[in-house]
């Protein structure tokens, strides 16, 4: 039996997805750690298990990954985008204090798994001797979880976002400013904003037009709904991982508009539009355009499905649990 600690300390559906893909296997059995709420219990924890992984780079992985070595454990870190960026204010290399951190987690861990090559591009330009530690491995998605239920049909004038934020500086980061503008620009549609809480619920909802909806995170049963219902599905960042949100929506056949920073670009390729980041009117003309394509929602879902597959997914980090147990 392998025994695999999973720490993480952002509670989000991929580090779920990640611990059910390990703890389906009946020779591995799983133990997870929660740093915000038990990370008094760490030493032990490590100690206790044969493989230690982390979900980002972040400052719960850095004490973790000291005692696995310690110990002689060896570690995985997943990366997912904030962990390998360097944009002035957003990023663990973009000041020396999280630079110095997360070099530590990479120097510490066996082995580096960011979901996206432009974050293992960005690792490599800070720390081009963890090169050899790096395979590139994308999260993987559900096909037949991430679809149309029967019954549900595409309404041609609504336009969908979905973004965890919780700041004004968070939204203006994932393009939720210019979302609530672009609405403006076009009254005759309807523009849904899933993942609003505190202050930015509260502003949005002050300044909104009619035609623009704000709503709180919901749960991935009605995620899939209001994917299926979008005909349009906007991601207006500065920049991304492999965005799951943009990959769920376009499995539920939803056209593309992003502005193709990071990992959006891999996903959505040549298909649907792209825009500039925090430009209001190249976005506008983006969905207008968007909205005259008819037939491409199932060429975007045919192409998540073909590049990004769960099994992919489940084969790679599986296996690699399995070989570092047994080194």
């Amino acid at each position: 039996m392998v025994n695999v600690l999973v720490i993480y300390n952002h509670n989000a559906t991929f580090v779920k997805q990640d611990i059910k893909i390990l703890g389906e296997e009946d020779d591995i059995d799983v133990t997870t750690l929660y740093y915000k709420n038990e990370k008094k219990y760490i030493r032990d924890a490590v100690r206790n298990n044969d493989v230690i992984v982390s979900w980002f780079a972040s400052y719960h992985a850095l004490r973790a990954f000291q005692l696995a070595k310690k110990y002689n454990k060896n570690s995985i870190v997943i990366v997912g985008g904030y962990d390998a960026s360097d944009l002035p204010g957003y990023g663990m290399f973009s000041n020396p204090l999280r630079k110095a951190i997360v070099s530590n987690v990479y120097k510490n861990a066996t082995a580096i798994l960011p979901v996206e090559s432009i974050l293992r591009d960005v690792i490599v330009k800070y720390l081009p001797h963890m090169k050899e530690k790096i395979t590139v491995v994308p999260t993987g998605y559900d096909a037949d979880y991430w679809k149309i239920p029967h019954g549900v049909f595409k309404d041609p004038k609504l336009v969908l976002t979905v973004a965890l934020a919780d700041s004004y500086k968070r939204m203006t980061f994932k393009g939720i400013d210019v979302f609530e503008k672009v609405s403006r620009k076009l009254p005759k549609m309807k523009f849904i904003f899933i993942g609003a809480t505190g202050e930015v619920c509260q502003y949005l909802t002050s300044i909104a037009k009619s035609n623009f909806v704000v709503v709180p995170p919901i749960t991935q049963q009605e995620l899939v709904y209001w994917y299926s219902k979008a005909s349009i599905f906007c991601l207006l960042s500065k920049r991304e991982g492999l965005p799951n949100t943009l990959c769920e929506a376009m499995l539920c056949e939803c056209v593309p508009v992003t502005t193709g920073a990071g990992g959006m670009l891999s996903a959505q390729g040549q298909f649907g539009f792209y825009t500039k980041y925090g430009d209001v009117e190249t976005t506008v003309n983006a969905i207008s355009r968007a909205q005259s394509i008819t037939d491409e929602g199932k060429i975007v879902r045919e192409r998540v499905r073909t590049l990004y597959p769960l099994s992919k997914r489940k084969n790679e980090l599986v296996s690699l649990v399995r070989e570092l147990s047994h080194e």
